[in-house]
């Protein structure tokens, strides 16, 4: 009996035996006593077959002894009844640890078979050291989020991308307007900062250069690892075009409130009617590598520094920069329009915030937010701003764009 037969027999209350059911139908039936084809019939006054009123199953009176080939350790012949069946498997040694293991997920010995479950680790979840079963690490909000994006836009979680190893050596963070560090001080920057900031995770398991990278974005201030990358789940992305939620924002009665991770003095979150993301660390890197030897990119990064002035963004087609798959890296959810209009839509939300942060109730509707189609044919955008120092310029964020 396989792991998932075993299963299924336990939770539905039944036990199905592999050998010789296609002669003895009644070990198909349900347990109500009747095969699905017997008419209504009472049982005789003397009769020792009766219907149980509670269990509401057909009981034939005291179960018989096992048959001499079960007790031998044959297997029964043909037009053995079911009962001959299940004690001879029964009998057999080891049979009943195999059905426990397979439940319970206790019994560790080599010949046990493993759940079926215990193959399907992914970065979501993880496996018990106890029990060796695959544990879920979503929370149910955050499954529901991934979930929904995947059956309304097509994201497909398991697609994988290959980073151009080659190209993303020759990164210069001068080039970008972010600050120099080196491979093994971003390697460095990563173990010591982990755990205050939790978006460096991410790119543990990425390749050398994209860590590289990643540190040296997030020494410069730049945002876009932490509102526009992977390590923003499904879930947080939503919540952010729909409640002003910010990513960014670690203290999570903070960012219940709407107030921002990466402004000081507790100002509020601003978001757009969209929040979008690229889902992989790698081409997040791959993105900025490519996309600052655009001439448009660096004629912006060479300006004259001016604190007056604020650059407009440079957008570059998603295609270009992530080869013609790249979209499917991309996810993000838009507000819902109320009234066929964005622009009430986003009154209404900050109508329902301000209500929320001053604990009345809303005279607004709750904001619905939903994911966006698709990014085929859309673009990054490279947000470019003033550097840390105020002395040039860098880029601060890239945002993916569905096609409008």
């Amino acid at each position: 009996m396989t792991p998932a037969a075993g299963r299924e027999a336990v939770n539905a209350g039944v036990l199905v035996c592999a050998g010789g059911l296609e002669d003895s139908r009644r070990a198909s039936w349900l347990p109500t006593g009747r095969s699905p084809t017997a008419r209504a019939r009472m049982p005789s006054a003397d009769s020792r077959s009766w219907t149980c009123p509670h269990a509401r199953r057909r009981w034939n009176g005291r179960p018989r002894s096992p048959s001499p080939a079960a007790a031998c350790g044959r297997p029964p012949g043909r037009g053995r009844s079911a009962l001959d069946l299940a004690a001879f498997f029964l009998l057999q040694p080891g049979y009943c640890g195999r059905i426990l293991g397979v439940v319970d997920g206790l019994d560790r010995g080599p010949e046990i078979d493993r759940p079926v479950e215990a193959a399907a680790v992914s970065e979501d979840t993880s496996r018990d050291s106890e029990t060796n079963v695959v544990v879920e690490k979503r929370t149910r909000r955050e499954a529901h989020a991934d979930l929904r994006q995947a059956a309304e836009s097509g994201w497909d979680r398991s697609f994988k991308f290959d980073p151009p190893r080659e190209e993303l050596a020759l990164f210069r963070p001068e080039k970008a307007g972010l600050n120099s560090v080196s491979i093994g001080e971003a390697v460095r920057y990563i173990e010591q900062n982990r755990d205050s900031r939790p978006w460096l995770q991410t790119v543990e398991r990425s390749c050398p250069e994209t860590r590289w990278i990643f540190a040296a974005a997030d020494l410069s201030g730049a945002h876009w690892p932490v509102r526009h990358e992977g390590w923003v789940s499904e879930e947080r992305s939503m919540r952010r075009v729909a409640y002003l939620e910010d990513p960014a924002q670690l203290d999570p009665d903070k960012r219940q409130a709407g107030i921002d991770g990466l402004l000081p003095r507790d100002r509020h979150h601003v978001c757009a009617d969209r929040s979008t993301r690229i889902t992989n660390p790698d081409a997040c890197a791959t993105a900025l590598v490519r996309g600052i030897r655009h001439p448009a990119i660096q004629a912006a990064l060479a300006m004259p520094f001016d604190r007056k002035y604020r650059q407009r963004p440079v957008w570059l087609p998603i295609a270009d920069l992530l080869g013609k798959d790249g979209h499917k890296v991309c996810t993000g959810w838009q507000l819902h329009p109320e009234g066929a209009s964005i622009s009430e839509a986003m009154e209404n939300r900050r109508a329902w915030r301000t209500a929320l942060a001053e604990g009345r109730p809303s005279n607004a509707p709750e904001p619905r937010a939903l994911p966006v189609p698709t990014f085929e044919g859309g673009t990054i955008a490279f947000i470019i701003s003033q550097n840390r120092q105020r002395t040039g310029y860098k880029i601060a964020s890239l945002v993916p764009q569905p096609p409008d």
